[in-house]
């Protein structure tokens, strides 16, 4: 059974059904596969001029779905270099687990850390997912 269902009318306008209503349409690998392969196709579609997106049954999107342990991302970018003295940018992935969540909750973060060439090293900025991908 395909993750995600597209349905579009004759006035440009694409449905797209995140379909894992059993998993209160929680996002698996699978589901962010096809996501992607939708987006980009109605993203080249030129007669597709709105996209509406739900979620099948009575929840949009649950988050992600833990039941289903994907590798968390980690990537990594230098910013600068400047006499030995590096500023990496970092985007993580985590689960974190607290007396409100004990099963964990899904969280991203960014972080900016400073090191030297003696191995010292601090971080320097803390931040959300927008930091990473920019005011829209």
């Amino acid at each position: 059974m395909p993750e995600v269902l597209v349905d579009r009318d004759d006035a440009g306008v694409a449905t797209v059904t995140l379909n894992r209503e059993h998993r209160k349409n929680g996002i698996n690998k699978a589901l962010v596969d096809q996501a992607i392969e939708v987006f980009t196709a109605l993203g080249a579609d030129h007669g597709c001029r709105v996209v509406v997106i739900m979620g099948a049954g009575t929840a949009f999107c649950s988050g992600m779905d833990l039941s289903e342990r994907i590798e968390p991302p980690l990537v990594a970018k230098v910013r600068s270099d400047t006499n030995g003295i590096y500023v990496v940018d970092t985007f993580v992935s985590v689960l974190t687990k607290t007396t409100q969540a004990p099963d964990s909750l899904q969280s991203t973060a960014t972080y900016s850390i400073t090191s030297d060439s003696k191995n010292t090293w601090q971080i320097s900025d803390v931040g959300g997912i927008g930091a990473v991908v920019g005011a829209k």
